[in-house]
């Protein structure tokens, strides 16, 4: 995976400070990743607990997510993007290259915040999307982290920062066997009741979607390396689609 020549036009001035506040965000980057999920958490637990719906959740937690972007320094203008390489544009993400730091940039498209595990066709709310990544850094040895938010009078945008995985020359591809073994090394069980790539560990009450080859690099040293896998705790629309019980333990993992 190599990033491609297409730049943005910035001002001398603008490149200046986009690479101060890079270099302050890589510092906390990592760290405020649980630091965001502990306030949507606080912010909206009452919420969670009555009965209002998913789409008022979600509207609470950009709420709370704005607010903690605010208090923590962490709210960018969309010019500090402008010094990294665009590199594609998926369902989830626009990714962008870093090339001073070596990281993926990846910023959540307008109004959602990546798939959920929760239902079909369901935006994931920002608490999950924040969890998700948690869990990435917990279960893969990655280092994901919240570079900065992106944010209007409609919409907040999470933008997040991740190792660049170069991608090994002759064979990038894991095969499905490859993958499967993979997972099962971390406890995850391929589910094979469902025609799309997805794992469950019944240990951490986990499911890890979204697991197809093209979000599985293997690197230069033949390592795999998961990029951008949805995993969360899985809803009971998601059990059932599964054919999970229902009695499964509830997850031991902190995220």
């Amino acid at each position: 995976m190599k990033p491609n020549d297409r730049r943005g036009y910035v001002h001398e001035s603008d490149t200046k400070r986009a690479q101060e506040h890079s270099s302050s965000c890589n510092q906390v980057e990592k760290s405020s990743l649980p630091a965001a999920v502990d306030f949507l958490f606080r912010s909206t637990e009452a919420v969670r607990e009555s009965r209002r719906t998913r789409r008022d959740i979600f509207n609470i937690e950009v709420s709370a997510l704005r607010e903690w972007g605010q208090a923590s320094g962490l709210i960018l203008a969309a010019l500090e993007l402008n010094q990294f390489t665009p590199v594609s544009s998926g369902a989830e993400h626009e990714v962008m290259f870093d090339p001073e730091g070596q990281r993926a940039i990846k910023i959540t498209r307008a109004g959602a915040f990546g798939h959920s595990v929760v239902g079909p066709g369901l935006s994931a709310t920002p608490r999950e999307y924040l969890l998700r990544w948690n869990f990435h850094n917990l279960l893969f040895g990655d280092n994901a982290g919240i570079f900065g938010l992106l944010c209007s009078e409609a919409s907040v945008q999470c933008v997040v920062s991740q190792k660049w995985v170069t991608a090994h020359a002759q064979t990038p591809t894991p095969t499905d066997a490859e993958i499967d073994s993979f997972f099962r090394d971390l406890n995850f069980e391929k589910i094979s009741t469902v025609e799309v790539p997805a794992f469950y560990s019944g240990a951490l009450d986990l499911v890890i979607l979204d697991a197809h080859p093209h979000n599985i690099l293997r690197d230069e040293a033949e390592n795999l390396v998961p990029i951008d896998l949805v995993v969360g705790t899985p809803a009971p629309w998601t059990r059932e689609w599964l054919g999970l019980d229902e009695t499964s333990a509830r997850s031991s993992i902190t995220p």
